[in-house]
């Protein structure tokens, strides 16, 4: 399974009983699963990355990191934290539009939308259910990771005010900064690699780092592929795989 930031996620399922073998039964089983699998996943390491695995619903709206917004089961906005309220007041991609989130591009509205009904309750007896997606920014910066969850005992709040769904609004441009210095000396590259690497983890495009810098973008193409030479990877989602793993390392 596809994971964020060019990872895979490898989903491994045994039997242990070996005298028999999968029926179809089994098989249609794990394939229903899969989806389910996977979407926990994803937002499992969207929380994780943003310090709040673990914590409730309610204490989403306390984070910082992540922007969290709860749904009411018609799909108007109950409750948005401030990360969240400060991408809906950019209006950068995504906004709220008498009460409910809307996209600011065509192509991702129709998506978000489709994504947001899957997840609504209805009447009928279908189970809702989430999905993630991306939301293009008009202002050219790094898009907005979307997670879209059911939440709550949706039969029985009879069109209640209630929390119905929950959606994360990940940012990366509110990920704090990687310490380009400690990066440099993990990975043995010079200050300016260190720098480079560094802000090409945190979502800065070549453009981007040539501007930061004062670089020129030639010499940022050049010396990301010294760092391909040093590190011996062979492109940019592996360089950034490591840089975010120093990332993760214990302070000390």
């Amino acid at each position: 399974m596809r994971g964020p930031d060019g990872l895979r996620i490898v989903w491994s399922i045994s039997d242990p009983d070996r005298s028999r073998v999968w029926e179809s039964a089994q098989l249609r089983l794990m394939e229903r699963l899969l989806p389910h699998i996977h979407r926990c996943v994803i937002i499992r390491q969207a929380l994780a990355a943003s310090d709040a695995l673990g914590t409730g619903l309610a204490g989403l709206l306390e984070s910082n990191q992540i922007g969290a917004v709860q749904l009411d089961r018609g799909g108007r906005v109950l409750e948005a934290n401030a990360p969240a309220l400060e991408i809906l007041r950019r209006g950068d991609g995504l906004v709220e539009g008498d009460g409910t989130l809307d996209a600011v591009l065509p192509a991702d509205r129709t998506r978000l939308r489709r994504l947001l009904a899957r997840a609504l309750p209805d009447f009928l007896g279908e189970a809702p259910g989430g999905g993630s997606m991306t939301i293009q920014r008009p202002s050219g910066r790094s898009r907005l990771g979307l997670h879209v969850m059911p939440v709550g005992n949706a039969a029985a709040d009879f069109r209640g005010r209630r929390v119905a769904v929950l959606v994360l609004l990940v940012d990366p441009a509110r990920r704090p900064p990687i310490n380009a210095a400690r990066v440099a000396v993990t990975l043995g590259l010079t200050a300016s690699e260190g720098r480079m690497a560094a802000l090409l983890a945190e979502g800065l495009r070549m453009r981007e780092i040539a501007t930061v810098e004062g670089w020129s973008e030639d010499y940022v193409r050049w010396m990301t592929k010294q760092v391909y030479r040093k590190l011996g990877v062979s492109g940019q989602v592996a360089l950034v795989r490591q840089v975010l793993a120093v990332d993760a390392l214990p302070g000390r």
